[in-house]
């Protein structure tokens, strides 16, 4: 009916003990909102600072294996735990190794391809030549004689495995961690490093079956089957003034990655044996079951923030009309009376551009009826 209006606030005071109740409640719950969850419990008026962190590892201690074959024992030391060689922030300890030693490149059977008849096996010269061994395997290129995973005591293979797992693991074995991290926007200190080895009281030697147990898995299936552990020095600092960089101490944190037990991997050893005719290629082929240890040092600091405290105080202003939205919304569309707080909310004007029209009409006719008087007189 209007194409051309103005819209503006008009404050109404509503006495009704409902409205006043849900508005001072909505208030409350957006208070406590407030305080409790944003400043207390996720303490927003402190700044955070994601570290960069750095991670050194080792083992220490000796333990014993056993082979499956003739039963002898031989000493598992460092060097030999930590085969194939310490990597880059990771360990593997092997915990079950079988090796084929003295492999030759020569044509032998793979168990992999069983066949009846030459036609069952692929011709792929000059790896496959499609040959049925009198034996029914597949006759193919490669390091003979072939690696036996599934038969402890093959002439072929042997097969070494830890022994006194749980004592070994809780006694003997040990996993020393060195971790550092860096937090350089928010650190108050001039060094802003913080490290295991600066003398804070942070633990670095774990036995290494408590490095497992706190993953969930059990030692014996991770022995058995291996596992794959991402190892976290998780750091959480307080760098607010009148703390000391001693507090600032991280936790050990175990994942196993991808969420279950199961790890093994190959390696081989290449060599040259002396021959009638000359030199010969040779290696010694290993597959190993164990414990993957990839580690990582990371974490975040917190500090008190003057930028931080006031974009919480308009967060805060910000919140508080809600409760009038709110309160608004419930009066004028959910309350049996709205049509009564409507009218209240609501009012419509009288059409002032009829009003001023009238107005400058009766000034028109006023000003008319003074010129005529004036021209009678």
């Amino acid at each position: 009916m209007f194409l051309f209006y103005y819209e503006t606030k008009k404050e109404v005071k509503l006495l009704d003990r409902r409205l006043g109740l849900m508005n001072g409640g909505v208030r409350l719950a957006l208070l406590l909102y407030i305080v409790g969850v944003r400043l207390w419990w996720e303490r927003s008026y402190q700044a955070t600072e994601l570290g960069q962190g750095q991670v050194s590892v080792w083992l220490e201690g000796m333990t014993y294996s056993r082979s499956a074959r003739d039963g002898r024992q031989y000493p598992a030391d460092v060097p030999t735990l930590t085969r194939p060689g310490a990597e880059a922030n990771a360990l593997f300890v092997p915990t079950v190794v079988t090796t084929t030693a003295d492999q030759v490149m020569h044509n032998c059977t793979d168990p992999a391809e069983p066949c009846v008849e030459h036609a069952d096996c692929a011709r792929l010269p000059p790896l496959k030549y499609g040959l049925c061994d009198p034996k029914g395997m597949c006759v193919t290129l490669g390091w003979c004689p072939r690696q036996e995973l599934d038969s402890p005591r093959s002439a072929v293979s042997e097969v070494t495995a830890l022994q006194d797992i749980e004592r070994s693991f809780k006694e003997d074995i040990f996993l020393h961690v060195a971790a550092e991290i860096t937090f350089p926007r928010l650190s108050p200190w001039k060094n802003k490093t913080f490290s295991t080895e600066d003398g804070r009281p942070a633990r670095t030697r774990w036995p290494l079956a408590e490095v497992v147990a706190r993953s969930g898995i059990p030692l014996a299936q991770a022995v058995r089957d291996g596992v794959y552990l991402s190892v976290v020095l998780a750091w959480s600092c307080n760098l607010n003034p009148g703390r000391e960089p001693t507090s600032c101490i991280p936790m050990l944190r175990v994942y196993p990655v991808g969420g279950r037990s199961g790890f093994e991997t190959s390696w081989a050893h290449h060599y040259q044996r002396a021959t009638s005719s000359g030199y010969e290629e040779r290696r010694d082929q290993h597959h190993a079951k164990g414990l993957r240890l990839l580690f990582r040092s990371k974490g975040s600091a917190r500090k008190v923030d003057l930028y931080q405290i006031v974009l919480q105080l308009f967060v805060a202003l910000a919140l508080l009309p809600v409760a009038s939205l709110l309160s608004d919304t419930i009066m004028q569309y959910a309350f049996a009376e709205r049509r009564h707080y409507r009218e209240y909310k609501v009012e419509t004007t009288p059409d002032f551009s009829d009003v001023r029209e009238k107005v400058e009409a009766l000034e028109k006719q006023s000003k008319s009826q003074q010129e005529k008087l004036l021209a009678y007189s």
